[in-house]
């Protein structure tokens, strides 16, 4: 037997004597401890875990909704550059080339 476990063996042998010393009547209360107690350890964590899937749920929406401010700034500066560029009367097609402009998204530009 593992050194490391020893201690844990003895404790649980330990135990189930003791268990095993029981009255009915003390045994039943044991058993109604022992279930009450386990409903509160499963209730606490599933709380527990609960509470990490929102607050990962929460983070990813964060770095979504960061990542599509960065996506819009982005945006926002290839349509100045392209402003700037149609104003020196670069070719559209040239444009688009350069700042990687969808038409659409150039078209939006216009107006």
């Amino acid at each position: 037997m593992p050194h490391f476990l020893e201690k844990e063996i003895k404790a649980f042998l330990l135990d189930t004597a003791e268990v095993a010393k029981l009255t009915e009547q003390e045994l039943r209360t044991y058993q109604e401890r022992l279930n009450a107690y386990q409903d509160i350890k499963n209730s606490i964590d599933t709380a527990r875990e609960e509470g990490r899937i929102e607050g990962m749920i929460e983070a990813m929406a964060k770095i979504k909704a960061k990542a599509k401010i960065k996506a819009k700034a982005k945006i926002k500066t290839k349509v100045e550059i392209a402003k700037k560029l149609l104003a020196r009367g670069i070719d559209v097609d040239m444009i688009l080339e350069i700042t990687g402009l969808t038409k659409e998204e150039f078209v939006e530009t216009q107006k």
